[in-house]
């Protein structure tokens, strides 16, 4: 993409004007508003993912989708709004229902990185964890949060 001139957010490679290594950092892509923030991946890499709440669109019609990631703490999901969508990883450590208790004010709470195809097994792999992302969305739902698994072939319209 990068080599197609197309923007391209990032914090693994060097992509000038739109690598994203920074604490917190902003991109405008249209009407696109891209915040990047910096979270840990676990306690032995801290600092290491990027979390990326992409507003779509402008004004009280717009949409607001937060993906932190590989991020492994609630306390460092910052959205700036309210997002109308989150995605986060469903095996990593973090907790889903303390995001939703205390930093994520989302509208709608998504455990993704199950079912993966290029990952192998393991316990962060999430192949064959398939419970773990229903027992999220269970706990979730049960305490009055809208959640869904989404699973191959769903889109989000």
């Amino acid at each position: 993409m990068s080599a197609a001139k197309k923007p391209v957010i990032s914090n693994f490679m060097l992509v000038w004007n739109w690598y994203c290594r920074d604490m917190e950092k902003t991109f405008k892509i249209n009407d696109i508003t891209i915040h990047c923030t910096a979270a840990d991946h676990n306690k032995y890499l801290p600092w290491a993912v990027t979390t990326y709440e992409v507003v779509c669109g402008e004004g009280p019609d717009a949409f607001t989708i937060f993906h932190s990631g590989d991020c492994c703490r609630y306390d460092h999901l910052k959205p700036k709004g309210k997002p109308d969508l989150y995605f986060g990883h469903c095996a990593i450590g973090l907790d889903f229902m303390d995001a939703a208790q205390k930093t994520m004010p989302a509208k709608m709470f998504l455990p993704v990185h199950h079912q993966e195809l290029g990952h192998l097994g393991g316990r962060y792999r999430c192949v064959g964890f398939e419970d773990e992302p229903l027992q999220i969305v269970s706990s979730l739902r049960n305490a009055g949060y809208k959640s869904a698994m989404p699973v191959w072939g769903d889109r989000i319209v």
